[in-house]
């Protein structure tokens, strides 16, 4: 193992110790310490991709979790990461979207060997219907907006492309003030 790999992997373990006490902030910073480190860790895009869902940062959620899944060696857990991506879909309200990174996620092997996230899938996919009927629909130029803005993202899964940064949503210009 290359010695600026043990380093990202030291810096990894540094960050699932404070992701496990609630230091999101300082995980944070641990994971992409590590993937600065060594930008092929996985499981360091993976983890950060875990600090966003917990602070339901969506679109970052999303865009790790996507990280992580091309990044994944065999053996590793992308099951697991395709479902991080559906629950951030699921926060953009993408619910089509989602359901399909589900079905995706459902075929891994380490979804099928992991009864409890194999149900937390299913239940996800169950709640997808209910947040429909739940949810406002959008007009159609917040839509069509938030579709934009999310496409990016989904390019990086369905098609294995590098994520591009998303467009800022900038507040809208100060007035003027009349002296």
């Amino acid at each position: 193992m290359a010695a600026h790999t043990e380093t990202a992997l030291a810096l990894r373990e540094r960050g699932n110790a404070s992701y496990r006490e609630n230091q999101l902030g300082e995980a944070e910073t641990l994971f992409k310490r590590a993937l600065s480190v060594d930008g092929t860790d996985a499981k360091a895009a993976a983890n950060l991709s875990a600090v966003y869902l917990r602070r339901k940062d969506y679109m970052n959620t999303f865009s790790y979790a996507a990280q992580a899944m091309r990044l994944a060696s065999e053996g590793e857990p992308a099951g697991k990461w395709h479902y991080r991506c559906g629950r951030a879909l699921v926060g953009l309200r993408q619910y089509d979207r989602a359901l399909d990174i589900f079905d995706r996620a459902l075929r891994y092997p380490d979804v099928q060997a992991d009864v409890a996230l194999r149900a937390s899938i299913l239940k996800r996919r169950g709640q997808i219907t209910a947040a429909r009927a739940a949810a406002p629909a959008p007009t159609r130029a917040e839509s069509a907006d938030e579709d934009v803005r999310v496409e990016n993202y989904l390019r990086a899964v369905q098609g294995n492309l590098d994520p591009v940064p998303l467009p800022s949503r900038s507040p809208p210009p100060e007035p003027e003030l009349i002296q």
